[in-house]
């Protein structure tokens, strides 16, 4: 056969990027669309609440209320656990501030 194979051409994945989107990633969702998601809100409540109140499965119950908590609440923050090793400097440069991490100093001194 004659011709590129399938191997010379390089394929593409997914859609490319729209022309024009500078900032790149996912286009803003239009308002009209994000009016009907508000518009339904308050049915979406009810359904939340009558599934925690009512929910067969304790699972369901328990995941309508955390569902409800967030929206409400915002998400609890999640704690992190990490050490570090040596000093961390803060040097403020005005803005932004930069952070330096520095080595251990050595006890031998």
């Amino acid at each position: 056969m004659s011709g590129a194979s399938n191997a010379e051409k390089p394929r593409k994945i997914g859609r490319p990027f729209e022309p024009g989107n500078k900032s790149g990633g996912r286009p803003k969702m239009p308002e009209e669309l994000k009016e009907a998601f508000k518009a339904l809100a308050p049915q979406a409540l009810k359904t939340l609440t009558d599934v925690m109140n009512n929910g067969s499965r304790d699972g369901d119950r328990v995941k309508a209320a955390e569902v409800i908590l967030d929206r409400g609440y915002g998400k609890a923050t999640q704690p992190i656990d990490a050490s570090l090793e040596g000093s961390i400097q803060v040097i403020n440069v005005g803005a932004p501030a930069f952070v330096k991490s520095l080595p251990k100093p050595d006890d031998k001194d």
